[in-house]
């Protein structure tokens, strides 16, 4: 039996000073437990890249977990509508 895989995308954060600062924890925490709940996992941290680098990372996957904030979600929207295709 194929294992479902999630994929756990962290959007570009355009507006902050250094991108990487923060760790996401809330994402690394959801992608823990679906692992260990038996989901294939991956993380795709497209913080600090450009916009048409995303097209190409996303990838495939069964089904796609976007986090986003408010000033995040123009970025987050076209990364889902990327994702969908």
């Amino acid at each position: 039996m194929k294992k479902v895989s999630i994929k756990f995308i962290i959007p570009p954060s355009g507006y902050l000073g250094d991108a990487k600062r923060n760790p996401p924890l809330g994402v690394l925490y959801l992608a823990a437990v679906a692992e260990k709940e038996g989901y294939d996992t991956s993380i795709v941290d497209l913080r600090g890249e450009k916009e048409d680098a995303f097209k190409k990372m996303v990838g495939n996957a069964d089904i796609y977990a976007l986090t986003a904030t408010t000033p995040d979600y123009p970025m987050a929207k076209k990364i889902a509508e990327t994702a969908k295709t």
